[in-house]
């Protein structure tokens, strides 16, 4: 009776996971994603085509707040050639001390590299 009962078990969960195994190969068939990617191009070429993004960026800068003057731009840069190979948190905390201006290490990062 026990073995009859476990056999009877055993085809349930073999039944069960054969058909997990069918729905889950026809699932993989199915070329959905090919849908959503080509809806996907579609948007991105209409987005692409209302707005340059080259105007965009342009207007952007022209309004860019400034935020140091021209003397402590010269400042900052002169202090970062001369301070080469310190670290950027040394140069932001001499530029404080000494100059009294506050500038985050991404942007002295960003002056160090010639992307500022």
């Amino acid at each position: 009776m026990k073995a009859e009962k476990e056999r009877e078990i055993s085809l349930i969960y073999k039944v069960a996971a054969e058909k997990a195994q069918a729905t889950n190969d026809e699932i993989a068939k199915r070329p959905t994603y090919q849908k959503n990617s080509i809806k996907n191009i579609q948007n991105n070429l209409m987005i692409s085509t209302l707005t340059p993004l080259s105007s965009c960026s342009s207007e952007s800068k022209k309004n860019k707040k400034v935020k140091w003057s021209d003397e402590d731009l010269e400042i900052i840069y002169s202090v970062i050639a001369k301070f080469k190979t310190s670290s950027l948190k040394a140069i932001r905390a001499y530029l404080e001390s000494k100059h009294q201006i506050t500038v985050s290490e991404g942007v002295l990062s960003k002056m160090r590299k010639g992307e500022y």
